[in-house]
């Protein structure tokens, strides 16, 4: 719910959607660069919001994995706007949601091979 509600805070933000749908390109180069100030800032969010919302004794949230859902989110909130359409947020948010779950399985599975 924290991401979901970022997301919409952010795609209802207008100054920030108006300057999305008025200069496309750079919009998205500031938005979705994957070296860029927003990016790191996102991944910072990102991590926080899974370390506080997932059950004690969880693993720590996998970097490369927190990127993944960044740019996954980043891309499906952003891209609609640039041409005219409302931010794909539930579908961003059900993606991220069965990679943690494929993820979860995944770790689960290792962990049971090793005892």
């Amino acid at each position: 719910d924290t991401i979901r509600g970022f997301m919409q805070v952010t795609a209802d933000f207008e100054p920030l959607r108006q300057f999305a749908q008025r200069e496309p390109g750079l919009a998205l180069r500031v938005l979705m660069s994957e070296s860029g100030a927003v990016a790191e800032e996102l991944r910072t969010g990102f991590a926080r919001a899974l370390e506080e919302n997932l059950p004690s004794g969880s693993e720590a949230v996998d970097p490369e994995l927190v990127d993944i859902m960044v740019q996954l989110a980043t891309a499906l909130e952003w891209a609609p706007i640039v041409i005219g359409e409302e931010p794909a947020i539930e579908r961003a948010i059900n993606l991220m949601r069965t990679l943690l779950e494929t993820s979860a399985r995944a770790n689960g599975r290792r962990a049971a091979a090793r005892r």
